[in-house]
């Protein structure tokens, strides 16, 4: 828009100066038909501005025939699918709310958003079904927005039993067992879990571990339990280790995340309190 601008101030201006120059050329050519020569330019803006201005109002009547009528078209399919958008919009809405979608994530937060990312898509997951159902503005930019929080999840997963795993082998090793023969049982820990304990202020945790005899042969189970204990972790030093070793796909799910959340706020309809707002707005101007 701003070069279509542009581009007709380039014309007006270059119409102006070139009918300086005929009326400058007429004044020395016939020094007494000074009136004649101004005629001239006049009589060609004259003809420019009806032309650029009959073009400029059938521009604008279509443009508005156009918006009004896709108005219309968004109305009616709002009216044929009334139920069903209110419907969706309701459980859509609760889904956000219940796991706190539209907050910031950081490095500080992203554990505490692993397990919500998990639960959200997979209830996404039922719910999008109901979008075939749902108006076509409701529907669309839904579905791209809950394929893209589907690559959240999977990535939520994905770090989330890998965080759990390196929990593990740190207390393993913490523990200076001989892995060859014995197997090393770490009951009831996860990384957002501790986590959890060390932001509610707690610095250093008991962890109920197990040592069983490493079995060699299948009918040899169940293995014989050696001995049970609590063995004492330093909660930070622990997570910053961890955090360190994974930075790149923390990294990665937090923009994930971010990014994700940008999209949401980018959807028109999000509760059902927009579309009705939306509807109410659309009466209001008519």
């Amino acid at each position: 828009m701003k070069n279509k601008y542009m581009i007709v101030l380039f014309v007006v201006i270059a119409v102006f100066v070139s009918s300086l120059i005929i009326v400058f050329a007429l004044s020395i050519i016939q020094p007494g038909s000074t009136i004649e020569a101004i005629a001239i330019p006049i009589a060609i803006l004259n003809i420019f501005a009806t032309g650029y201005g009959a073009y400029l109002g059938a521009k604008i009547s279509g443009e508005n025939a156009t918006r009004l009528m896709k108005n219309e078209l968004i109305m009616s399919d709002f009216r044929e699918h009334k139920k069903e958008d209110m419907r969706f919009l309701k459980e859509f809405s609760e889904i956000i709310n219940n796991h706190n979608l539209y907050k910031e994530v950081d490095i500080l937060t992203f554990s505490q958003r692993m397990i919500p990312t998990i639960n959200a898509n997979r209830e996404f997951n039922k719910v999008k079904t109901d979008l075939v159902d749902t108006s076509q503005i409701i529907g669309y930019p839904t579905e791209l927005f809950i394929q893209d929080f589907g690559n959240c999840g999977i990535s939520a997963a994905t770090l989330n039993n890998r965080l759990n795993q390196d929990i593990k082998n740190y207390i393993e090793n913490d523990l200076k067992k001989d892995k060859d023969n014995y197997q090393i049982n770490i009951h009831e820990v996860t990384f957002h879990g501790l986590c959890d304990v060390y932001h509610s202020g707690h610095r250093t945790t008991e962890i109920k571990v197990t040592v069983h005899e490493k079995l060699t042969k299948l009918e040899d189970y169940p293995s014989k339990c050696i001995e049970k204990f609590s063995h004492k972790i330093v909660i930070g030093e622990m997570i910053n280790c961890i955090i360190d070793q994974n930075k790149d796909e923390i990294n990665k799910f937090i923009q994930q995340l971010n990014n994700n959340r940008l999209i949401l706020k980018q959807l028109k309809f999000k509760n059902e309190e927009d579309l009705r707002l939306y509807i109410l707005n659309y009466y209001e101007k008519d």
